[in-house]
């Protein structure tokens, strides 16, 4: 007997490879199987990118020993029911954060130079367009980042070196262990939202964080600056998004994520805004990120099955309690 792994949602091929050297067999349940929990039963991991792991299907994987989060973000997991059951839950901080943080600058430069609309200016030969519309350097402007993890990190050192832009860094009260004179730090909030000409989030996504930019955080940006947020869709109330882009109160925002992805609504409004660049989560979904972040998470989850502690545990508390594999029977 192999051990199973259901992979929810495609990941890269080498992932897959590298659980059967490992000697586990992955599974792939064709788009829209409504047998999830039927499978989930006899499975002993499961690897999702965003597609949601619940208590139900926790409870019918009787077997189940590891569950693997294929990215940073794990909003998609019940953690309590995970560590409720015994089971170990890992992800991959780092591995896509430089693709993600390209993706972030892009969105910069999309919003400043309005990249989307002059492009459909340039095929409809519109020779108006640059005398109708504005446009915003980035050079000498202040990148205000929320949050100091990978993929901040990655995102300040292209935008101070490649574009000469000033960064500030609210790092939530946490010491910082890597200064950079490139970098100025605040602890403050609203020091980093009157102060940036371009706001980009790098947040997870917490009952604390959840809507933290909202209609008082926008107010008190700078007027014309720049939105950018490529981390989770309910860290922006869209409804006062909407309503600072009408205003005028922003120049514009660029979204790899909103809040529908979250089971929330997006108003159309803001959907069809032409100050609004919208992409479909696709920051991340380079194809160094996407090797990267299978080996990483594919690693881990045979570490668990094989008995050793992984290098990111969600829930390390449960690690020392944790429901141990089933035993594979040796081959006669």
């Amino acid at each position: 007997m192999t051990r199973r792994c259901l992979v929810l949602q495609p990941i890269h091929g080498v992932g897959l490879e590298l659980l059967r050297q490992r000697g586990i067999d992955a599974i792939a349940p064709a788009p829209g199987h409504g047998a999830l929990l039927s499978l989930a039963a006899s499975v002993d991991a499961l690897i999702t990118r965003n597609a949601t792991i619940d208590r139900p299907m926790m409870e019918a994987g009787q077997r189940l020993a590891a569950i693997g989060c294929h990215g940073s973000g794990h909003n998609s997991i019940a953690l309590a029911a995970a560590s409720a059951c015994g089971i170990p839950v890992v992800n991959t901080p780092g591995a896509n954060a430089h693709s993600v943080a390209e993706h972030a600058i892009a969105l910069m430069l999309a919003v400043a130079r309005r990249i989307p609309q002059a492009d459909a200016a340039g095929r409809a030969r519109d020779l108006r367009f640059k005398f109708e519309n504005d446009f915003m350097q980035l050079r000498g402007r202040t990148l205000g980042l929320a949050g100091w993890g990978h993929t901040a990190r990655a995102t300040a050192e292209i935008a101070a070196a490649g574009l000469g832009m000033r960064v500030l860094a609210w790092r939530r009260g946490h010491a910082d262990a890597a200064p950079r004179s490139d970098v100025v730090f605040t602890e403050d909030l609203a020091v980093l939202l009157a102060e940036a000409h371009v706001l980009s989030l790098h947040l997870p996504l917490t009952p604390q964080t959840r809507h933290i930019i909202g209609r008082g955080a926008l107010a008190a940006m700078k007027r014309g600056a720049i939105l950018i947020n490529t981390g989770r869709g309910g860290l922006i109330d869209e409804d006062a998004l909407l309503a600072a882009l009408q205003s005028k109160q922003l120049f514009g925002a660029g979204l790899d994520v909103l809040a529908h992805e979250e089971g929330g609504e997006t108003h159309e409004n803001l959907l069809a805004s032409p100050q609004v660049v919208i992409t479909p989560h696709v920051a991340g979904t380079t194809e160094t990120a996407l090797q990267a972040t299978a080996i990483a998470i594919c690693d881990q989850v045979a570490d668990i099955l094989e008995g050793r502690r992984p290098a990111h545990l969600v829930n390390p508390d449960v690690w020392s309690r944790r429901r141990l594999p089933v035993p594979v029977a040796p081959i006669a």
